[in-house]
């Protein structure tokens, strides 16, 4: 009994393994929601790490977000990427390192960042400016 026990849960634990591994990294992602959990620089890039969310709205106007894959996605940031802070000001991406501190504790507030990539690069990345 233990043996097939043991088989069925090497199985089941296999086929996990096998969805994960479907996932990239660096993805196409048309539109995302998410909090950036690092900015930083490595290489003479700058490079930001995600953590997709969903958020669901409902009718009375309150939302939930929801993170059911706490997986963490990394992209480059490069002078083609349009970056807009919470207040609303256009930034380049050679900023993003001076105003890491106060970007990354945005997701502290709740405050969800949308964006856009493509070939592993932040095309667009909003911060918050949502009016």
């Amino acid at each position: 009994m233990k043996k097939y026990f043991y088989l069925t849960i090497l199985i089941i634990l296999s086929s996990i393994n096998f969805v994960h591994a479907q996932i990239k990294t660096n993805e196409d992602l048309n539109e995302f929601n998410a909090f950036v959990k690092k900015i930083y620089k490595s290489d003479n890039n700058i490079y930001l790490d995600i953590d997709i969310v969903l958020v669901k709205y409902y009718p009375d106007g309150t939302l939930k977000i929801i993170n059911n894959n706490p997986k963490i996605r990394t992209y480059i940031v490069d002078e083609n990427s349009y970056i807009l802070t919470n207040k609303c000001e256009k930034i380049k991406h050679t900023e993003l390192i001076e105003l890491r501190e106060k970007l990354l504790k945005l997701k502290d507030n709740n405050i969800i960042t949308i964006g856009e990539t493509q070939n592993g690069k932040i095309i667009t990345i909003n911060f918050g400016c949502y009016g």
